[in-house]
């Protein structure tokens, strides 16, 4: 996992929902992420079927997932749910 970082919307081209100076990590798989997830921090994974956010928001894990064709964001009620979505583009 890499060492936070702070989200600003100006580093990215794509209008996403992630909460302005929130913490996150570049995440490689399930356990980095969900480890990310644990500490309140999002994490971002970035893969060859594109970027994806994910951060826990008023009880929901939500994701963000751009950069190849349109951005898609996606709720999850559960951790679980949102980490397999994500930890899915690492593959």
């Amino acid at each position: 996992m890499s060492s936070p970082r702070r989200y600003s919307q100006a580093d990215f081209a794509t209008k996403l929902r992630v909460p302005e100076g929130i913490e996150y990590v570049l995440a490689e798989d399930a356990e980095e992420i969900r480890a990310a997830l644990d500490s309140g921090r999002a994490a971002l994974v970035e893969s060859c079927n594109g970027r994806a956010f994910v951060w826990r928001e008023d009880g929901m894990f939500r994701v963000d997932q751009f950069f190849f064709g349109p951005r898609r964001e996606l709720d999850y009620a559960s951790q679980d749910d949102a980490v397999d979505y994500v930890a899915n583009m690492c593959e």
